[in-house]
């Protein structure tokens, strides 16, 4: 999905286009009460929309999705939201690390995303940064995140649980961003079975090491994300956490209990490597002193005749067996002799 398909939105959740352009950035823009979708709503409309939201009525609230704003965009929202200046810039400038924090009541949250890019057949990560308060939801996307359309249709598709307000639609959306993990997850075990077998067979070298390096460093990063994540939704499922209902919380357990097993995944992955790559400069160890022990044990069989025939390759007149007529045929077998019987030795011992 290229960058300019995804700032613009598939439909509005009725059907219908709205009835006026959006600014460039935004994808979508709803009040939302008791699980059902009121009306798409303008900038200028956000205002009055949020005022006609109380803390009796916890099921209206109003959600927009922005991918890649500008700066006037984040000041426009900055204001109509009163979001936080340091938050705005964290989302604004992107590039942070997963984590949770809370600016005068409104909790910010920074998530990594990550899809896999086919053509390059290799993981493609963006961020999200989310601005949650009982009466708002605001989802800001960079790079290759994956549109949250899909959520929003899922939550206008189920008004029983959608009823329960921006609680539903946050969990909504961690729960897609984490369950978008599995599959890369499972590519990555198989990119992990690859190597292994590659090293176990022999076929280790330079790319061999290269394709390593590049996977641990990808396993890595999808830790560093969820990690984090699993831990700011474990804060968001306490029970001081007024601003999620009780019901909503076992299903931010459930985002839970996915981030933590995805952390575990890539991890086990992760020792995986390590102990292949391990295993495997074991194994060459052993090549190379089995292939040493076979130079030394033909080295120390042609070292006896070669000294042999060194010696009594000199000009020297007065040598042992020199003037016998037998001398040189016994010296020829007794070095034969001494020769087969280093060899059966040596085999003996596995050296050859």
């Amino acid at each position: 999905m290229s960058a300019d398909s995804q700032q613009l939105p598939e439909a509005d959740g009725q059907g219908a286009a709205p009835a006026q352009p959006r600014p460039p950035g935004i994808v979508d823009c709803a009040l939302y009460s008791e699980g059902k979708r009121l009306r798409t709503l303008s900038l200028d409309e956000i205002p009055s929309a949020l005022a006609e939201c109380s803390a009796e009525d916890s099921s209206r609230f109003v959600w927009i999705g922005v991918y890649e704003p500008d700066g006037a965009l984040m000041q426009r929202l900055s204001v109509v939201f009163d979001l936080h200046e340091l938050a705005v810039e964290d989302a604004l400038r992107a590039h942070q690390r997963t984590k949770l924090e809370e600016y005068d009541g409104t909790v910010f949250l920074a998530l990594r995303t990550a899809r896999w890019d086919e053509a390059e057949d290799w993981i493609d990560l963006g961020e999200t940064q989310i601005f949650a308060e009982r009466s708002f939801l605001v989802t800001v996307r960079h790079g290759s995140a994956t549109s949250y359309e899909r959520v929003r249709k899922r939550c206008e598709a189920q008004p029983e649980l959608f009823r329960f307000g921006m609680a539903f639609a946050l969990y909504a959306v961690l729960d897609f961003v984490v369950d978008g993990y599995f599959p890369i997850v499972e590519r990555l075990e198989d990119r992990t079975d690859e190597l292994e077998a590659e090293l176990f067979t022999g076929h280790f070298d330079e790319e061999t090491s290269r394709r390593i390096f590049a996977l641990r460093t990808q396993i890595s990063s999808i830790k560093r994300a969820m990690l984090p994540l699993a831990d700011a939704v474990d804060r968001m499922r306490r029970p001081d956490e007024t601003r999620i209902p009780t019901s909503v919380r076992p299903y931010l357990r459930d985002v839970h209990d996915h981030a933590l097993r995805i952390a575990d995944t890539v991890e086990h992955l992760r020792e995986v490597l390590g102990s292949a790559v391990e295993a495997n400069f074991a194994l060459v160890s052993v090549r190379q002193n089995e292939i040493t022990k076979r130079l030394a044990s033909w080295a120390a069989l042609i070292a006896l005749p070669t000294l042999v025939s060194g010696i009594f390759g000199m000009n020297f007149v007065h040598l042992p067996g020199l003037e016998s007529r037998f001398g040189p045929s016994v010296v020829l077998v007794a070095t034969v002799c001494v020769c087969g019987y280093l060899y059966n030795r040596f085999r003996a011992a596995g050296w050859l």
